[in-house]
């Protein structure tokens, strides 16, 4: 007989993105401010190369995408939590809120 928590988690049609990340990494990577504003600005910009990467078949580098799209949300809530400084945190909690946005995007169209 099945136990309660696997009917639980098999109950589940798909995982959430904090729940994956959590069990994948048991650390997340630590960067400035400016290096995570970086980061997100070239996944943004790499959005259209993942189009034609998509296109031609190269889904080796959609996969790779994913993965940074992945580390770039949990390194972002790992600075939130440490943040004192209220703009920052709320800097923080804007490209956070954006970069949950491009993985449901990705997610759907890059399957």
């Amino acid at each position: 007989m099945p136990s309660k928590s696997r009917k639980m988690s098999s109950s589940k049609k798909s995982k959430t993105m904090k729940t994956s990340i959590k069990e994948k990494y048991a650390e997340c990577p630590d960067a400035t401010c400016a290096w995570l504003q970086h980061w997100f600005k070239h996944l943004h910009e790499e959005l259209g190369w993942m189009v034609l990467a998509k296109d031609y078949g190269m889904m080796d580098k959609i996969a790779t995408y994913k993965h940074s799209i992945q580390r770039l949300e949990c390194a972002l809530r790992a600075k939130m939590n440490r943040v004192k400084d209220h703009d920052k945190k709320e800097d923080l909690k804007i490209m956070h809120h954006n970069i949950l946005i491009l993985w449901e995007h990705v997610q759907k169209d890059f399957v």
